[in-house]
């Protein structure tokens, strides 16, 4: 029986189309987190590219964590951070790092997301440093911490404004 669906073909699939798929899965998650966890899977399962693998664990993450399911989220976080470790992708390591801290905070362990926050931190660029700006921002609203929250988050749209990061700002908007 055939499918109608189209397959993720690694050799014959671009890093930067798969990336923007990815991105595209991302934003979808909140109307559907399924058809976004289902699609991340798909090219998880299919990649070699550790950076594609990175993106594919965190779209994972973020669908699972839409999804209620946080102990899957935390998993595919870790997922993306050590294949981030492995290849020296510090903007991936900061934002896997960052979304998970939303995740664990979600699970009860403030001091875990705390940590993580920090471990974001030390591994940002300015090309990742908006959205773990905004995570932490979530993260110090989420412990009553809201004076620091607003300052993070302001700080997080300049950030994201600098690279030009649409759909964080849309978010944040």
């Amino acid at each position: 029986v055939r499918s109608n669906r189209p397959v993720y073909n690694p050799a014959r699939v671009l890093e930067s189309d798969a990336l923007t798929r990815l991105r595209e899965l991302a934003e979808h998650r909140h109307r559907d987190p399924t058809v976004s966890l289902d699609g991340a899977v798909e090219i998880l399962a299919a990649t070699d590219n550790p950076r594609v693998e990175v993106a594919a664990a965190q779209v994972a993450g973020l669908a699972h964590h839409e999804l209620g399911r946080l102990t899957e989220a935390v998993a595919s976080y870790r997922r993306a951070i050590e294949v981030s470790v492995a290849h020296e992708l510090a903007d991936g390591e900061a934002t896997a790092r960052a979304n998970m801290a939303s995740a664990l905070l979600a699970l009860g362990d403030a001091a875990a997301a705390g940590r993580e926050i920090a471990a974001a931190w030390d591994r940002a660029s300015p090309a990742s440093r908006g959205v773990v700006a905004l995570r932490h921002a979530v993260v110090l609203q989420r412990t009553g911490r809201l004076n620091e929250a607003l300052v993070a988050f302001q700080q997080a749209e300049r950030w994201l404004e600098e690279t030009d990061d649409q759909p964080y700002l849309v978010t944040l908007r």
